[in-house]
């Protein structure tokens, strides 16, 4: 088996990845939970634009954001949901960043990653 197939046959086997993809199911269930989940999204991109713009807007944007952030984590379904997504970025990044690291000291033995 090659590298690329390990790597993903290890992520599949994650139990976080399969607990991951049984709850976004459940979400797609219920298009009221898929709204609510968009409308969250769509408030951090507003924020995240209005905050890097400096607009004198942005405070009320992440105020409504983390609002409704906070009313969507009511749903034990969704915080779940959320918590996953921000592991599994995390856990993900973390592997591109080692990943790129094996890269460049392959390519430039004398780089070398301060750990």
């Amino acid at each position: 088996m090659n590298p690329k197939a390990k790597l993903i046959e290890a992520f599949q086997s994650d139990t976080r990845i399969q607990r991951f993809k049984a709850l976004e199911k459940e979400i797609e269930k219920h298009p009221s939970l898929l709204q609510a989940y968009e409308d969250i999204k769509l408030a951090q991109q507003q924020y995240v634009r209005a905050n890097a713009q400096k607009k004198p807007d942005a405070a009320e944007k992440k105020r409504m954001y983390e609002t409704k952030l906070k009313g969507l984590k009511e749903n034990p379904f969704i915080e779940e949901y959320l918590d996953l997504i921000e592991e599994l970025n995390y856990d993900l990044q973390w592997t591109l960043g080692e990943i790129e690291s094996a890269i460049n000291e392959a390519l430039h033995p004398a780089f070398k990653d301060p750990e």
